[in-house]
């Protein structure tokens, strides 16, 4: 569930509603909290954002998610995720920055 829960912070942060700092800053947070308690296998992880970001990039059940510049951000964000073969949360958050 981390996964799915933290795509959506990068998906607003992809729309626009919060800057890729401020978004990269709570990932992180909240990866190194939850790796207190248990190991997380970053390459999964990744794998499971870039799933999530692409079943939610036409906005279903999102609210404002309503432009398709804002659509095609999250669908490129996430096939890139595959594509560039990001498989660490460090890498996913530099990644988040170039955007």
């Amino acid at each position: 569930m981390l996964p799915n829960f933290l795509s959506h912070i990068i998906i607003y942060s992809l729309a626009g509603y919060y800057s890729a700092k401020e978004a990269g800053n709570y990932l992180i947070d909240c990866v190194n909290t939850y790796k207190r308690i248990e190991a997380i296998d970053e390459t999964i992880f990744c794998k499971y954002v870039g799933m999530e970001i692409l079943h939610r990039a036409n906005g279903k059940w999102l609210t404002e998610i309503k432009t398709a510049e804002q659509k095609v951000k999250l669908f490129q964000f996430g096939l890139n995720i595959f594509d560039k073969k990001i498989t660490t949360v460090q890498s996913l958050l530099n990644y988040l920055d170039e955007i």
